[in-house]
């Protein structure tokens, strides 16, 4: 039988030992946590361990809603993460509405189809730097998408952009715009409707799933968000910049509101409801730190990101950090190096996120190791170099 996972994995028809179980689990949490989390740079910024307890509650418990449950209190609880989300956005009670939703790709789901919903004509763009759910987005609602090149800083193309507009004048256009790209770029929303023009109305949704709580922190954060009349959707994320151990984002939109009584604790349907456990460690995480926290975690992710930058083109890796981004993308390493740290690879590059608790000494322990390998690795060279024997050609 051809297996596209691990047998290790396999769910058969008998049930697995409490060892055996334990056991696997053991053996996956020493590959993901390595000792120590100096070594890690994707340390959550608080702990969890004592609300261990929550994982004995049911999640009917915490999501249903009436007497006897906890979903009343944790709907109060998405409330208020809503109700941030809109402040840091830009946003007015009256026009914006969202709920927490499992992350990202729900979120910009949502606000796709808010766009979609208000130019039903229009056909959908992104740049090839936006994440899959774009497109699997734009499948399951069968809209037409086109797919843009990134320019030099890694931005949405916005010349390739007014070119395939044009094609479509008179359509509308609903364009994504990205607040955090995998390598962090973040898109230039002005330079965006400008170019989409000429397709007629734009509606732009931002998927800030990367920096959506480094963005309203940063140069100009009055200009960002729902303050152009453009912006229609956003979708923040969450769980990267707390460290939270599930995914979580919350979806905004101002197309078309969300029906006021699916926001209310006493009556929100099902396709509303969520998760209660993710809304509550979602909410504990952001009242522990409350606005003041979040801006300094975002400043101080932002400070560490131009430190590793400057430490890695010191140490020879040929670095580069977007403008107001967290990611910093370099020549990549040894194996150990990046099993050890947990670097994201691709090709010969790697990539690091400097989340709040990732700290300049990580860096420099980082940069070390790499300059440790470097000589070690010239010292094998060395031996082997004389070995070479030079074949003289033919006379």
């Amino acid at each position: 039988m051809d297996h596209r996972f691990s047998d290790d994995y396999a769910i058969n028809e008998a049930r697995r030992s409490e060892q055996e179980l334990l056991d696997e689990l053991e053996d996956f949490l020493a590959d993901a946590l390595p000792a120590g989390n100096e070594d890690r740079m994707t340390a959550p910024s608080f702990r969890l361990s004592d609300m261990s307890t929550l994982l004995n509650i049911p999640a009917a418990y915490l999501t249903g809603v009436g007497a006897g449950t906890g979903g009343g209190v944790t709907a109060l609880m998405r409330r208020a993460i809503v109700d941030l989300a809109i402040r840091l956005t830009n946003g007015e009670y009256e026009d914006v509405h969202g709920y927490v939703t499992s992350g990202g790709a729900e979120a910009n789901l949502f606000g796709l189809d808010r766009g979609c919903r208000l130019l039903p004509a229009a056909t959908i763009y992104c740049s090839t730097a936006a994440p899959p759910s774009v497109r699997y987005s734009a499948q399951l609602m069968r809209k037409r998408l086109v797919v843009v090149p990134v320019d030099s800083a890694g931005q949405l193309n916005v010349n390739a952009l007014a070119r395939e507009c044009w094609r479509d004048a008179g359509r509308g256009a609903v364009v994504v715009a990205s607040a955090g790209t995998l390598d962090g770029a973040i898109d230039d929303v002005d330079a965006i409707i400008a170019a989409a023009s000429g397709a007629g109305r734009v509606s732009v949704h931002v998927d800030a799933t990367g920096a959506g709580l480094v963005v309203p922190f940063i140069a100009d954060p009055e200009s960002w968000g729902f303050a152009k009349k453009e912006v229609g959707s956003i979708t923040i994320g969450m769980d990267r910049a707390l460290g939270l151990p599930m995914s979580a984002a919350v979806a905004l939109s101002r197309v078309e509101p969300v029906d006021h009584a699916a926001l209310d604790p006493a009556d929100r349907p099902v396709e509303f409801a969520g998760s209660g456990l993710p809304s509550l460690l979602l909410w504990y995480a952001l009242a522990s730190k409350g606005v003041a926290g979040l801006a300094l975690s975002a400043r101080k992710a932002l400070g560490v990101a131009e430190y590793a930058a400057a430490k890695l083109g010191k140490a020879g890796l040929h670095p580069v950090r977007h403008r107001w981004s967290t990611t910093v993308i370099f020549d990549r390493p040894e194996e150990w190096i990046c099993r050890k740290y947990h670097l994201s690879t691709g090709g010969g590059r790697a990539r690091i996120a400097t989340m709040p608790d990732v700290r300049k000494e990580t860096i420099d322990e980082l940069c070390r190791d790499i300059v440790r390998g470097h000589r070690s690795l010239g010292a094998r060279l060395s031996v082997i170099q004389p070995r070479i024997r030079h074949r003289p050609g033919p006379d």
